[in-house]
């Protein structure tokens, strides 16, 4: 009798550490894909970042990881790893908040993005720690502060904010009230630009919280060429994909050499065969060569 009670008593005590399987996707466990964000080839890291957001929840492990890839300097692994975080809910949440905090203009952006994608808990935790950031108000007039250090922190915060107020959910409304009261309002040109940029983002996460979420949005056909010209010192490429290849003006191209992302352009003027795009970002240390890689989607 004893020894029945005792087997039932182990098989309680043992349930827990059965249900907490570590989680797998695509053939792979968690912790290979959390070891796969340190991966040199980039092309992994994004890879990486993308399973662990579809885990979702139950992928909460890979978190200061994922926090640690903020800081990726290939910007797509960093922006995928933000998406992640916010796939992964509200355990995130604190770690997003430190991170948002910094008052590191990039590291900062993607912070709030991932926010925005944990809904309700991560849009009323962003609007609380602006109120610490800036316990005084604005008085709702336009504010000249570009040099306090979380001036540009808080202005990527503000479209974002600004929707809130609108929410049909009385707590996101209190909430975005009280921080929309603290917030710069942006004065000049540059960084009104920057407002209308993070707006586009906005919409483009709408589109991205379905349960089927992907890193590459299916809109986008993959096109590949190569960089044809180089113009360096006017920040310009000529790419040998045009309009007969489906090329459009405003399309984004990542130029990669090899396993190595080397820089991001976006196409301004489109011929036949060819087009001609301007360089937005560039690995620090490396530089565009003709002959490289180009292609929409990683």
């Amino acid at each position: 009798m004893y020894a029945a009670l005792l087997a039932a008593l182990i098989c309680v005590a043992e349930a827990p550490l059965l249900a907490a399987e570590e989680p797998s996707i695509d053939g792979k466990p968690l912790g290979a894909w959390i070891q796969a964000l340190r991966d040199k080839n980039f092309l992994v890291r994004i890879q990486a970042a993308d399973a662990i957001g579809r885990l979702g929840p139950a992928a909460k492990a890979a978190i200061p990881d994922l926090v640690c890839s903020f800081r990726d300097a290939v910007p797509p692994v960093a922006d995928v790893s933000a998406y992640a975080l916010g796939k992964i809910g509200p355990e995130a949440i604190p770690s997003l908040i430190a991170e948002f905090e910094m008052a590191d203009s990039a590291v900062s952006s993607r912070a709030i993005t991932a926010l925005a994608l944990t809904g309700k808990p991560g849009v009323i935790a962003l609007c609380q720690a602006i109120v610490r950031l800036r316990p005084s108000e604005a008085g709702g007039r336009a504010v000249d502060d570009r040099y306090d250090p979380d001036h540009a922190t808080l202005v990527q915060a503000y479209p974002l904010v600004q929707n809130a107020v609108l929410s049909s959910d009385v707590d996101v409304r209190v909430a975005a009230g009280q921080a929309l009261r603290r917030l710069p309002i942006p004065g000049d040109d540059d960084l009104w630009r920057r407002l209308e940029e993070w707006r586009r983002k906005v919409e483009e996460l709408e589109r991205l919280r379905g349960p089927e979420w992907r890193w590459t949005p299916p809109v986008m056909p993959k096109i590949d060429g190569k960089v044809f010209a180089v113009k360096a010192d006017q920040r310009l490429v000529v790419l040998t994909v045009g309009k007969d290849d489906g090329v459009k003006e405003g399309d984004p191209f990542f130029v990669v050499r090899g396993s190595e992302y080397i820089a991001k352009v976006r196409v301004i003027q489109v011929l036949g065969d060819i087009s001609g795009a301007r360089i937005e970002y560039t690995v620090p240390g490396k530089e565009i060569r003709e002959g490289d890689n180009v292609t929409t989607r990683l």
